[in-house]
């Protein structure tokens, strides 16, 4: 049989065979149904590699997020032992603050009986400075006192000689025709101290030179000479006198 003689009979079949007609339609429908289910499965097989990509990529993430989970720990470890040793430090800075306050307290107590004491101290002091001045200004008076009165017993006649400080430098000074007196009065005096009020004497007359030419008695009276400032005296050409009126070395003019 003819292929167009089998379309014929099998559109006659079509037209005339209802059971015929409705086999053919439902394999018409089935092979289309079929064709849709065939893409679905290529569709849902591409979902499925999508899928399975997917799954890839969410497990390497979740890899990825298990490092980071481990780091976070790690770090979470070291901020716990830092925040233990801030805890220390602190701890170590409140104890250091105390103690430094503790040493400000008793500095400040210790200043204050310092300052208490420095009072009392300059007090002490100012009473020893007004003495020391008293007995100066005494030592002073009798010393004008005890050499006018030996230079009368040696024959030199000085009552009507006024003895005066000279401008701070001499404490004793006294002049009357062609003589000129130069004197130092002190407690004790040593060997360096006799050479200083030598030199003072020389500063005097270079300042003063219209006394260069006069005779110069240089004097210096103690209540206490050491033994080494008696030969310097001697060669210095100084008369010492004591408070109890003695000589101990020589007048010279």
């Amino acid at each position: 049989m003819q292929i167009d003689e089998l379309k014929e009979r099998f559109l006659e079949l079509l037209n005339k065979d209802q059971e015929f007609r409705y086999a053919v339609a439902g394999l018409i429908g089935y092979k289309e149904i079929l064709d849709r289910v065939a893409k679905v499965e290529e569709r849902l097989a591409s979902v499925e590699e999508r899928l399975l990509k997917v799954e890839e990529r969410i497990a390497q993430h979740d890899e990825i997020l298990i490092r980071v989970q481990d780091r976070l720990l790690k770090v979470e470890e070291r901020l716990a032992m830092h925040d233990e040793k801030f805890v220390k430090i602190e701890e170590e800075l409140l104890n250091l603050r105390r103690n430094i306050q503790e040493g400000f307290n008793i500095m400040n107590a210790r200043i204050s009986r310092l300052e208490k004491q420095t009072i009392i101290i300059d007090r002490r002091l100012r009473n020893v400075e007004s003495y020391v001045e008293k007995i100066s200004l005494e030592i002073e008076e009798e010393a004008r006192e005890i050499i006018a009165y030996m230079l009368k017993q040696k024959g030199i006649i000085v009552d009507q000689i006024i003895f005066k400080r000279f401008n701070k430098e001499i404490n004793i000074f006294a002049e009357k025709d062609n003589l000129c007196i130069l004197g130092e009065a002190k407690t004790k005096i040593s060997q360096t101290r006799i050479i200083k009020i030598d030199r003072k004497f020389e500063k005097f007359l270079e300042r003063n030179p219209e006394y260069k030419n006069r005779k110069i008695i240089k004097v210096a009276y103690a209540i206490r000479f050491l033994p080494e400032a008696v030969e310097v005296a001697k060669k210095r050409n100084i008369w010492l006198i004591t408070m109890s009126m003695r000589e101990l070395t020589e007048l010279k003019l």
